[in-house]
């Protein structure tokens, strides 16, 4: 079942098209139902966090602590960022020059870089990384997963759920190759 239900979110088809050698689709489909709405998808990208936090370490806690709420989502490290009264950075590109009030009014202290900057930061400190990478290698990881792009899903909780597989996918291969072991059998 799971297999199937990856291989709509990675190719993008419609459940109906699914290939018969993944089982029934509108039984898959069910499954995928039922599975997102017991938040089977979310449990597995946070034990996927929580995992990677173990053995490669993302400074989950640290955040928690300076923001009041960890990466795992409520009720897992305190308060929403925005109630702990401290503003988390908004690290962005030329592109949002205009908003530097609209990301402000969310919570975020907001740098905003403009053209060449980067360049010139670089060329001064040469182990300068520019620091939205993260935003943008993640939107590359998940444009791989095809049923995301555009929202077809009549649920929002089942487009969530996708997101929530694609995320927890994301992390396993990032996990797998390093550390073998987590592979039962």
């Amino acid at each position: 079942m799971l297999e199937g239900i990856f291989y709509v979110l990675r190719t993008g088809i419609q459940w109906k098209a699914l290939p018969k050698e993944y089982g029934a689709a509108s039984s898959i489909h069910q499954y995928f139902s039922e599975w997102a709405e017991a938040g089977f998808f979310l449990k597995m990208w946070q034990e996927g966090l929580m995992t990677y936090e173990e053995l490669k370490g993302l400074g989950m806690a640290k955040r928690g602590r300076e923001y009041g709420e960890s990466a795992l989502g409520p009720g897992r490290g305190g308060e929403q960022p925005h109630g702990s009264g401290k503003k988390m950075n908004g690290c962005l590109d030329a592109g949002y020059a205009g908003s530097k009030e609209l990301v402000e009014s969310l919570g975020y202290a907001a740098h905003i870089r403009g053209r060449g900057e980067e360049r010139q930061e670089k060329a001064y400190h040469p182990l300068y990384r520019a620091r939205r990478w993260v935003v943008e290698v993640c939107h590359s990881w998940l444009n791989r997963f095809r049923k995301l792009l555009v929202r077809y899903e009549k649920k929002a909780g089942n487009y969530l759920a996708l997101l929530h597989f694609a995320c927890a996918v994301i992390l396993w291969r990032q996990l797998i190759p390093v550390y073998p072991g987590l592979i039962p059998g």
